[in-house]
């Protein structure tokens, strides 16, 4: 699912499967692993239907629900976003 939201054979399209091959493994066992953004380390740019945007993504690794993180990484990203002419108005991850 996550690679709609991409520009297919580009660079994000190409990382979830890295993304996909980190998760699984690092969900051995009864783990799971959690990966989100709530924040953005610097503002959006926005120039000639592309947006640059540097999200901070948070992984945390939970040995079963509602339990303590056993373990937590953090990455910062560039990431570009291209406006979609078809649907008008989309914005696709790069």
């Amino acid at each position: 699912m996550a690679k709609f939201y991409c520009v297919p054979g580009r660079t994000w399209y190409n990382k979830t499967n890295e993304w996909e091959e980190y998760i699984n493994v690092n969900s051995e066992g009864e783990a799971s692993v959690i990966v989100s953004f709530y924040e953005f380390y610097s503002p959006t740019v926005v120039t000639y239907g592309i947006a640059y945007v540097y999200p901070s993504i948070f992984v945390d690794i939970v040995p079963y629900p509602d339990s303590y993180v056993i373990y937590s990484e953090h990455f910062d990203y560039v990431m570009l976003l291209v406006k979609e002419t078809s649907p008008p108005g989309d914005w696709k991850l790069e």
